[in-house]
């Protein structure tokens, strides 16, 4: 059979179902006026009445006459008959296949509707509660890279600090500058719109702001950060790669915490070994400190970093 949009499928049977099923009852009552109906005997139950029989064959066989099935449909449509007499089920099928089959040719040779929207068309859709929480879990996630995308006009005219700065406050975290190391600032209208080389970023505390890998892209080239808490974000082992790449270079970093990030594992952790100024990490609460042998992976890390203090307990 034809098959097109499920969700135009879904629409036409509860537009003809109501229909079949008073045409469905009516059949019903005039069968059962009708005395010459045809009854199947069955020779295990001769000990049954007539009119008992005639109520169960009724119940069971169900069948209607082919002769009302529309010629159309016969031509477009290979039935699978049941004892060469479709039930009422079956009728309702090809009836709604009928349909969709009209509606599908109509739109595929139309020329006002695009080619997505008949690729579209033809998708088959889930309909279940399941499968629209996904959907909606990746709309989410979708608005939220968008969200934390690196924007080049921004850094452009703030400059990297302040750019970097803009978009931590703008999603509820603070930050301190290097003319200002004893104040916090959390407001975003007190930073400038404009460059101003005083202002250089030494503290950011991004702790619970869900962050993700795409949002990591926005802490370049800060060269004089000297601390950075990422504790409570979405990171994982790729984010941790990205941050040891961004400050691969960095010469006064000597502070990151990644506590309760579940997804970082002990493998995360080894790349991180490229920030060299490092000198404490905590990493508490992640997959990387509950891992079996995260004693032998400090040796390791120790062994490149010598002064880098890693607190997982």
């Amino acid at each position: 059979m034809i098959r097109s949009n499920y969700l135009l499928s879904f629409v036409l049977r509860n537009y003809y179902s109501s229909r079949y099923l008073s045409s469905k009852i009516n059949n019903k009552q005039n069968s059962i006026k009708d005395k010459s109906t045809a009854i199947t005997i069955d020779n295990e139950k001769n000990d049954l009445s007539t009119d008992q029989k005639t109520d169960d064959n009724d119940m069971k066989t169900e069948k209607f006459d082919i002769s009302l099935i529309p010629k159309q449909a016969r031509d477009n449509f290979v039935i699978q008959f049941n004892k060469e007499i479709p039930t009422y089920d079956q009728l309702f099928e090809y009836h709604i296949d009928k349909k969709l089959y009209n509606i599908d040719r109509i739109i595929t040779k139309s020329r006002f509707f695009s080619v997505d929207f008949k690729v579209k068309l033809q998708k088959k859709y889930d309909l279940s509660m399941a499968e629209f929480k996904h959907g909606w879990r990746n709309k989410i996630d979708r608005i939220e890279t968008k969200q934390q995308k690196y924007i080049t006009r921004r850094h452009g005219i703030l400059g990297p600090d302040l750019a970097a700065a803009n978009f931590i406050l703008s999603r509820g975290g603070r930050v301190r500058f290097r003319h200002e190391p004893q104040r916090w600032i959390t407001d975003v209208n007190e930073i400038p719109k404009t460059f101003d080389k005083k202002y250089r970023l030494i503290s950011i505390d991004g702790s619970e702001l869900a962050i993700i890998f795409e949002g990591l892209d926005n802490l370049i080239l800060l060269n004089e950060l000297e601390e950075l808490n990422l504790a409570g974000n979405r990171l994982d082992d790729w984010c941790c790669d990205k941050l040891a790449r961004l400050f691969r270079n960095s010469q006064r970093l000597n502070y990151l915490n990644i506590n309760d990030n579940k997804l970082i594992t002990h493998r995360g952790i080894e790349t991180l070994y490229k920030i060299r100024s490092l000198q404490t990490l905590v990493i508490r609460r992640t997959k990387a400190a509950e891992f079996p042998f995260i004693d032998l992976v400090i040796l390791m890390f120790n062994d490149i970093n010598p002064n880098c203090n890693i607190i997982y307990k």
